[in-house]
């Protein structure tokens, strides 16, 4: 059985593409932290840390990608780490959702993200075909 977090309001369009919800937790001055919900298809954008992310999946099955490398399948009880400056965006595969508490160490000015383009269709159809389980 999975944890139940709250739903949380609609993320920024500009970040996301899909249906995408976040709920702030707790925020000490060194960290940001969140749940995040995907409905299937929903992903970030490629974005950075400025100090690194840690992605903790709670629920259903999504993607990590790193730049420069291949998709990777998450699911509940996986984890994902994005080092510091590493361009990548994560979400739910297409035909599933997904929810994930991610964990951001802030630099000293409290700044944790950066956030690029979005991850076009294309480059998402690909990492699903590159994570799909036969």
């Amino acid at each position: 059985m999975s944890p139940h977090f709250p739903l949380g309001n609609p993320a920024n369009p500009d970040w996301f593409t899909g249906e995408v919800h976040m709920a702030s937790m707790e925020e000490p001055t060194e960290l940001q932290a969140a749940n995040v919900t995907f409905a299937a298809g929903a992903r970030t954008n490629w974005h950075t840390h400025q100090v690194g992310q840690l992605i903790v999946v709670v629920d259903g099955v999504g993607i990590f990608q790193e730049e420069g490398h291949p998709a990777r399948l998450i699911a509940a009880g996986d984890t994902a780490w994005a080092g510091p400056g590493v361009n990548h965006w994560h979400g739910a595969v297409e035909s599933e959702p997904m929810t994930h508490v991610v964990a951001n160490l802030k630099d000293d000015e409290g700044g944790f993200v950066d956030w690029g383009r979005a991850v076009t269709d294309e480059e998402y159809s690909q990492a699903n075909e590159d994570v799909r389980v036969y």
